[in-house]
């Protein structure tokens, strides 16, 4: 994995069930899909350097655009990355 991922860590309530650095629209990003006991869900995973010009809105609408989606929500929990989540299912 890339250095700059390195980090991104894992909840340990948390499955990942692919984890993928990919291109998305020029930025260095992961694709993960993951799953707890409730749910099952998306990510698209930034490093906040890259993107940090961008506002949540600017990429909510990047994602919704690429993936079809409307259930996007930003997570800047972390002080490295910023969580693009995605396409909530009840397990």
């Amino acid at each position: 994995m890339n250095e700059k991922f390195k980090n991104i860590g894992i909840d340990e309530e948390t499955a990942i069930m692919l984890r993928q650095e990919f291109k998305f629209q020029n930025y260095d990003a992961v694709f993960e899909i993951w799953m707890t006991r409730e749910i099952s869900a998306c990510s698209v995973i930034f490093c906040k350097e890259d993107i940090e010009h961008l506002n949540d809105e600017e990429i909510i609408a990047m994602i919704e655009k690429n993936y079809n989606v409307n259930d996007v929500n930003i997570s800047r929990v972390n002080e490295n990355y910023v969580f693009a989540n995605f396409g909530f299912k009840l397990r």
